[in-house]
């Protein structure tokens, strides 16, 4: 294994070692399946927000524990690729843990009501007045003469005063969350989200603010849909389709934004077979340690300077022989090691049925002077040792080899901004 694939490996292994520190806390383009919409449901009594375990995609049969990386990077030898097989879904666990999970953690646990507005207020006011009458039809307010009243909308775009509480996580113990459910400007492209205005309607906008401060900007395509308890034998639960963004200006210190596009299609509802699953994402921190917070092997002395992140997981079929996908480019700056890592781009891409022994990927790594790649691997996850190609063109009925697929591009600054159309603080 050349000396900048180990050096990416490594810097996995120390990324791997210094997370739990932080304390916190596809779709679209995916290459191998994009999931399409999901079957509608019927409006739910409340609106419910997802968090990341409903989301992903288990890859734990590859990968995701710190004893099975370092038992992996020990056998990297001749044509054995066990480190770079679990490489990628390890790194993704790891970030799960100790970064993505506990950002959300219990907010499937906040419910809002979703019923048809029946009153309407001034756009700018917020209150009641003679000109907005309590008239409420397709989304808008009517004046006496039938027309419809810009300067008025549905009193019910937003939540206010609602206390929610959290036993974990970053939202541990009790919140102030304030909803306006009023079109905006997601993307940051000049164009308002074609959205219903309240939360009895698809598609719903949300700005999400939490003790005050900007927390999460939401679109719902479709309503996320709970397990049914009156069904054991069967597991309805569905996350639907959407997209959301998370501004969190201080976590132990760092700024921490992200955005998640997710969708899942349940191939008979009634039986909750799930079809097709995916989940991207994006992130970007940029934090400086402080090494007397640093108490872990590997951490004392490390200065994480920013890591720009841009995954995409997909899983499609039965969860027992799923064929799932991975694909990420990551990047990662270490001024505070030796010698210093200015900034290292890793990718990985890999292929997969679970159940089978058969694995598919590539992997590259570069730095300001250098680009390795090693792809197009099959290889079996037992052993980790490199098998014929085309021993991995029919695994359970499907062609899992990655040949020719491109890798994510990397993450911009345009993926995790924050909607400008999202006062930093309610307006209501």
């Amino acid at each position: 294994m050349s000396p900048l694939l180990k050096k990416s490996l490594f810097a996995l292994l120390l990324l791997f070692f210094a997370l739990p520190f932080f304390n916190m806390a596809c779709v679209g383009g995916n290459p191998a399946t994009s999931p399409s919409a999901p079957v509608e449901a019927p409006v739910p009594v409340s609106l419910k927000f997802i968090e990341y375990q409903e989301m992903k995609v288990d890859l734990s049969s590859i990968g995701g524990s710190k004893a099975l990386l370092q038992m992996a990077l020990s056998k990297v030898v001749g044509d054995n690729v066990s480190g770079i097989i679990v490489s990628g879904p390890t790194l993704i666990s790891t970030l799960e843990q100790k970064f993505f999970i506990p950002s959300i953690n219990s907010l499937s646990e906040l419910e809002v009501p979703t019923y048809v507005p029946s009153a309407c207020v001034n756009v700018t006011t917020r209150r009641t007045d003679p000109d907005c009458l309590a008239t409420y039809a397709a989304g808008y307010c009517f004046l006496a003469d039938g027309t419809a009243n810009p300067a008025c909308q549905p009193a019910e775009t937003y939540v206010k005063s609602m206390v929610f509480s959290a036993a974990s996580g970053l939202l541990a113990g009790s919140h102030l969350v304030e909803i306006d459910f009023a079109k905006y400007d997601y993307n940051n492209d000049a164009q308002l989200e074609n959205c219903s205005g309240n939360a009895a309607n698809l598609p719903i906008c949300v700005r999400f603010w939490l003790d005050g401060n900007k927390y999460s900007a939401w679109i719902f395509d479709s309503y996320p849909v709970a397990d049914d308890p009156a069904t054991p034998d069967v597991n309805e639960a569905n996350i639907g389709q959407g997209k959301f963004k998370l501004f969190i200006a201080d976590m132990e210190g760092y700024e921490v934004t992200m955005q998640y596009i997710y969708a899942q299609q349940l191939a008979d509802a009634q039986a909750a077979t799930v079809d097709q699953k995916g989940i991207e994402h994006f992130m970007k921190a940029v934090f400086v340690y402080d090494a007397s917070t640093c108490h872990g092997i590997g951490c004392v002395n490390l200065n994480f300077d920013e890591i720009d992140w841009h995954s995409q997981t997909s899983q499609e079929g039965p969860a027992a022989t799923a064929f799932k996908s991975v694909n990420l480019t990551a990047g990662l700056q270490q001024q505070n090691v030796a010698p210093p890592i200015d900034w290292i781009t890793s990718q990985y891409l890999s292929q997969f049925v679970e159940g089978f022994d058969f694995w598919s990927g590539s992997v590259s790594s570069s730095d300001t002077q250098t680009t390795i790649a090693k792809t197009d691997i099959c290889a079996m996850i037992s052993t980790g040792l490199e098998v014929d190609n085309s021993l991995c063109a029919n695994v359970n009925g499907r062609d899992i080899r990655v040949d020719g697929l491109p890798f994510v591009p990397a993450m911009t600054n345009a993926d995790v901004a924050f909607p400008i159309d999202f006062p930093a603080t309610p307006t209501f």
